[in-house]
Protein backbone atom coordinates (compact mmCIF):
# COMPACT_ATOMS: atom_id res chain seq x y z
CA UNK A 1 0.00 0.00 0.00
CA UNK A 2 1.27 3.46 -1.04
CA UNK A 3 4.64 1.97 -2.06
CA UNK A 4 6.07 2.15 1.45
CA UNK A 5 9.01 -0.10 2.40
CA UNK A 6 10.09 -0.18 6.04
CA UNK A 7 13.66 -1.06 7.09
CA UNK A 8 14.70 -3.63 9.63
CA UNK A 9 14.23 -2.53 13.22
CA UNK A 10 18.01 -2.78 13.55
CA UNK A 11 20.26 -0.69 11.34
CA UNK A 12 23.42 -1.87 9.61
CA UNK A 13 25.46 -1.33 12.80
CA UNK A 14 23.06 -3.32 14.94
CA UNK A 15 21.62 -0.28 16.69
CA UNK A 16 17.92 -0.10 17.41
CA UNK A 17 16.03 2.27 15.14
CA UNK A 18 13.81 4.95 16.66
CA UNK A 19 10.19 4.20 15.62
CA UNK A 20 8.62 6.75 13.31
CA UNK A 21 5.92 9.02 14.68
CA UNK A 22 4.66 12.35 13.40
CA UNK A 23 6.61 14.22 16.08
CA UNK A 24 9.89 12.33 15.54
CA UNK A 25 9.64 12.69 11.75
CA UNK A 26 8.84 16.39 12.06
CA UNK A 27 11.87 16.83 14.29
CA UNK A 28 14.11 14.99 11.83
CA UNK A 29 12.73 17.05 8.95
CA UNK A 30 13.35 20.35 10.71
CA UNK A 31 16.83 19.52 12.00
CA UNK A 32 18.48 16.08 12.33
CA UNK A 33 20.70 17.43 15.11
CA UNK A 34 17.62 18.31 17.19
CA UNK A 35 16.32 14.77 16.55
CA UNK A 36 19.64 13.38 17.78
CA UNK A 37 19.42 15.47 20.96
CA UNK A 38 15.87 14.39 21.71
CA UNK A 39 15.92 10.71 20.73
CA UNK A 40 19.45 9.33 20.23
CA UNK A 41 22.25 11.27 21.92
CA UNK A 42 24.99 10.19 19.49
CA UNK A 43 26.66 13.48 18.55
CA UNK A 44 25.17 15.70 21.24
CA UNK A 45 23.99 14.79 24.76
CA UNK A 46 20.35 13.76 25.04
CA UNK A 47 18.24 16.61 26.34
CA UNK A 48 15.31 15.74 28.63
CA UNK A 49 11.90 17.08 27.70
CA UNK A 50 11.29 20.48 29.29
CA UNK A 51 7.62 21.51 29.54
CA UNK A 52 6.71 25.09 28.73
CA UNK A 53 3.60 27.26 28.77
CA UNK A 54 2.36 25.92 25.43
CA UNK A 55 2.77 22.25 26.34
CA UNK A 56 1.17 22.83 29.75
CA UNK A 57 -1.87 24.41 28.08
CA UNK A 58 -2.12 21.54 25.62
CA UNK A 59 -1.97 18.95 28.38
CA UNK A 60 -4.65 20.78 30.38
CA UNK A 61 -7.06 20.98 27.44
CA UNK A 62 -6.45 17.37 26.42
CA UNK A 63 -7.15 16.20 29.98
CA UNK A 64 -10.46 18.12 30.06
CA UNK A 65 -11.63 16.67 26.74
CA UNK A 66 -10.38 13.16 27.55
CA UNK A 67 -12.34 13.14 30.83
CA UNK A 68 -15.52 14.20 29.06
CA UNK A 69 -15.03 11.59 26.31
CA UNK A 70 -14.46 8.75 28.77
CA UNK A 71 -17.60 9.73 30.69
CA UNK A 72 -19.62 10.24 27.49
CA UNK A 73 -20.43 13.80 28.53
CA UNK A 74 -19.81 17.30 27.14
CA UNK A 75 -17.06 19.86 27.71
CA UNK A 76 -18.07 23.05 29.54
CA UNK A 77 -14.70 24.79 30.05
CA UNK A 78 -14.83 28.53 29.32
CA UNK A 79 -11.37 28.57 27.72
CA UNK A 80 -12.40 26.14 24.96
CA UNK A 81 -14.72 26.46 21.97
CA UNK A 82 -17.04 23.84 23.35
CA UNK A 83 -19.50 23.75 20.45
CA UNK A 84 -17.04 22.29 17.98
CA UNK A 85 -15.67 19.84 20.56
CA UNK A 86 -19.05 18.62 21.75
CA UNK A 87 -20.47 18.23 18.24
CA UNK A 88 -17.61 15.90 17.40
CA UNK A 89 -17.90 14.02 20.68
CA UNK A 90 -21.56 13.41 19.83
CA UNK A 91 -20.57 12.24 16.35
CA UNK A 92 -18.20 9.67 17.80
CA UNK A 93 -20.56 8.59 20.59
CA UNK A 94 -23.05 7.57 17.90
CA UNK A 95 -20.56 5.23 16.18
CA UNK A 96 -20.31 1.52 17.14
CA UNK A 97 -16.58 1.63 18.01
CA UNK A 98 -14.97 4.49 19.92
CA UNK A 99 -11.42 4.54 21.31
CA UNK A 100 -9.96 7.31 23.48
CA UNK A 101 -6.23 8.02 23.86
CA UNK A 102 -5.41 4.83 21.99
CA UNK A 103 -1.92 3.84 20.78
CA UNK A 104 -1.69 2.22 17.34
CA UNK A 105 1.50 0.59 16.05
CA UNK A 106 2.62 -1.26 12.95
CA UNK A 107 5.57 -3.52 12.12
CA UNK A 108 5.57 -5.00 8.60
CA UNK A 109 8.21 -7.64 9.46
CA UNK A 110 6.06 -9.31 12.09
CA UNK A 111 2.69 -8.03 10.81
CA UNK A 112 2.24 -6.88 14.39
CA UNK A 113 -0.11 -4.11 15.42
CA UNK A 114 1.29 -3.99 18.96
CA UNK A 115 2.80 -0.79 20.33
CA UNK A 116 5.81 -2.67 21.69
CA UNK A 117 8.17 -3.49 18.82
CA UNK A 118 6.51 -1.05 16.43
CA UNK A 119 8.23 0.62 13.47
CA UNK A 120 5.48 3.21 13.09
CA UNK A 121 3.25 4.57 15.80
CA UNK A 122 0.50 7.09 16.47
CA UNK A 123 -1.59 8.00 19.50
CA UNK A 124 -5.19 8.85 18.69
CA UNK A 125 -6.95 11.38 20.91
CA UNK A 126 -10.15 9.88 19.57
CA UNK A 127 -10.79 7.17 16.96
CA UNK A 128 -14.27 6.07 15.92
CA UNK A 129 -15.20 3.39 13.41
CA UNK A 130 -18.43 2.50 11.69
CA UNK A 131 -18.02 -0.43 9.29
CA UNK A 132 -15.66 0.58 6.47
CA UNK A 133 -15.41 4.21 7.62
CA UNK A 134 -13.03 5.55 10.27
CA UNK A 135 -12.59 8.98 11.85
CA UNK A 136 -9.39 9.98 13.65
CA UNK A 137 -9.61 13.17 15.71
CA UNK A 138 -6.70 15.13 17.13
CA UNK A 139 -7.38 18.11 19.38
CA UNK A 140 -4.97 20.96 18.64
CA UNK A 141 -4.05 24.11 20.53
CA UNK A 142 -2.19 27.03 19.01
CA UNK A 143 -2.57 28.55 15.56
CA UNK A 144 -4.35 26.77 12.73
CA UNK A 145 -2.02 25.06 10.26
CA UNK A 146 -1.92 22.04 7.99
CA UNK A 147 -0.98 18.67 9.47
CA UNK A 148 -0.18 16.72 6.30
CA UNK A 149 2.51 14.40 7.69
CA UNK A 150 0.56 13.41 10.80
CA UNK A 151 -2.58 12.87 8.72
CA UNK A 152 -0.77 10.61 6.22
CA UNK A 153 1.08 8.58 8.83
CA UNK A 154 -2.06 8.10 10.91
CA UNK A 155 -4.13 6.95 7.94
CA UNK A 156 -1.44 4.47 6.85
CA UNK A 157 -1.20 2.92 10.34
CA UNK A 158 -4.98 2.73 10.77
CA UNK A 159 -5.42 1.08 7.38
CA UNK A 160 -2.89 -1.55 8.48
CA UNK A 161 -4.66 -2.05 11.82
CA UNK A 162 -8.12 -2.37 10.25
CA UNK A 163 -8.03 -4.17 6.88
CA UNK A 164 -11.79 -3.64 6.43
CA UNK A 165 -11.48 0.16 6.39
CA UNK A 166 -11.90 1.74 2.96
CA UNK A 167 -11.90 5.41 4.01
CA UNK A 168 -10.34 7.34 6.88
CA UNK A 169 -10.86 10.97 7.81
CA UNK A 170 -7.95 12.49 9.74
CA UNK A 171 -9.47 15.53 11.43
CA UNK A 172 -7.54 18.17 13.35
CA UNK A 173 -9.73 20.39 15.51
CA UNK A 174 -8.31 23.68 16.78
CA UNK A 175 -10.10 23.96 20.08
CA UNK A 176 -9.41 27.67 20.61
CA UNK A 177 -10.47 28.83 17.15
CA UNK A 178 -13.57 26.84 16.07
CA UNK A 179 -11.69 25.58 13.04
CA UNK A 180 -10.72 22.17 11.72
CA UNK A 181 -8.57 20.73 8.95
CA UNK A 182 -9.76 17.52 7.29
CA UNK A 183 -7.83 14.95 5.28
CA UNK A 184 -9.94 12.24 3.66
CA UNK A 185 -8.01 9.12 2.64
CA UNK A 186 -8.98 6.06 0.65
CA UNK A 187 -6.84 2.99 -0.03
CA UNK A 188 -5.41 4.52 -3.19
CA UNK A 189 -2.73 7.21 -3.27
CA UNK A 190 -4.97 10.28 -3.14
CA UNK A 191 -6.41 12.36 -0.36
CA UNK A 192 -8.31 15.60 -0.13
CA UNK A 193 -7.34 18.41 2.25
CA UNK A 194 -10.04 20.82 3.37
CA UNK A 195 -10.13 23.69 5.86
CA UNK A 196 -13.40 24.35 7.67
CA UNK A 197 -14.29 27.26 9.92
CA UNK A 198 -17.34 27.86 12.08
CA UNK A 199 -18.66 31.30 11.10
CA UNK A 200 -21.97 32.65 12.44
CA UNK A 201 -23.04 29.16 13.48
CA UNK A 202 -22.46 27.75 9.97
CA UNK A 203 -19.59 25.66 8.71
CA UNK A 204 -17.73 27.41 5.89
CA UNK A 205 -15.47 25.27 3.68
CA UNK A 206 -12.45 26.79 2.01
CA UNK A 207 -11.27 25.38 -1.35
CA UNK A 208 -10.17 21.75 -1.16
CA UNK A 209 -6.98 20.45 -2.71
CA UNK A 210 -6.27 16.92 -3.93
CA UNK A 211 -2.70 15.90 -3.17
CA UNK A 212 -0.50 12.86 -3.65
CA UNK A 213 0.86 10.79 -0.78
CA UNK A 214 4.56 11.49 -0.15
CA UNK A 215 4.92 9.49 3.06
CA UNK A 216 7.26 6.96 1.42
CA UNK A 217 9.83 9.66 0.61
CA UNK A 218 9.68 11.18 4.08
CA UNK A 219 10.10 7.78 5.75
CA UNK A 220 13.04 6.92 3.49
CA UNK A 221 14.84 10.09 4.56
CA UNK A 222 13.98 9.42 8.21
CA UNK A 223 15.45 5.90 8.12
CA UNK A 224 18.51 6.89 6.07
CA UNK A 225 19.71 9.39 8.69
CA UNK A 226 19.43 6.73 11.39
CA UNK A 227 21.14 4.00 9.35
CA UNK A 228 24.33 5.98 8.87
CA UNK A 229 24.03 7.81 12.19
CA UNK A 230 24.41 11.21 10.56
CA UNK A 231 22.48 14.05 12.17
CA UNK A 232 23.66 17.35 10.68
CA UNK A 233 22.55 20.66 12.15
CA UNK A 234 20.20 22.61 9.90
CA UNK A 235 19.49 26.26 10.53
CA UNK A 236 15.76 26.82 11.01
CA UNK A 237 13.19 29.03 12.69
CA UNK A 238 13.66 27.34 16.08
CA UNK A 239 17.37 28.17 16.37
CA UNK A 240 17.09 31.66 17.78
CA UNK A 241 15.11 30.98 20.95
CA UNK A 242 13.49 27.53 20.93
CA UNK A 243 16.30 25.02 20.35
CA UNK A 244 17.88 23.47 23.43
CA UNK A 245 21.05 22.26 21.68
CA UNK A 246 23.20 25.06 23.09
CA UNK A 247 26.42 23.69 21.59
CA UNK A 248 25.12 24.01 18.02
CA UNK A 249 26.74 26.65 15.82
CA UNK A 250 23.27 27.97 14.90
CA UNK A 251 21.96 28.25 18.46
CA UNK A 252 20.66 31.69 19.36
CA UNK A 253 20.75 32.77 15.73
CA UNK A 254 24.52 32.38 15.43
CA UNK A 255 25.82 31.98 11.88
Amino acid sequence: MWGITLPSTLDMLGHKMIPASASSMNKMGICPSQFDAQYVGRHVPKIPFAPNEATAKGEKFHAIIETAAKNRTHVTDNDLTCEIINSHLDLCYAMPMVMIEKDFGWNDETQSREWRGRKLGVRADLFAKNGELGVYIDWKTGKVKTQTLQAELTAYILFQNYPDLTQITSRFIYVEHSQMVDYVFTRDTQYVESLFALVNQEWMQYPSETLTIKLDLLLAEYWDHQKVKEFPAVKNGLCKQWCQVTTCKHHGGRE
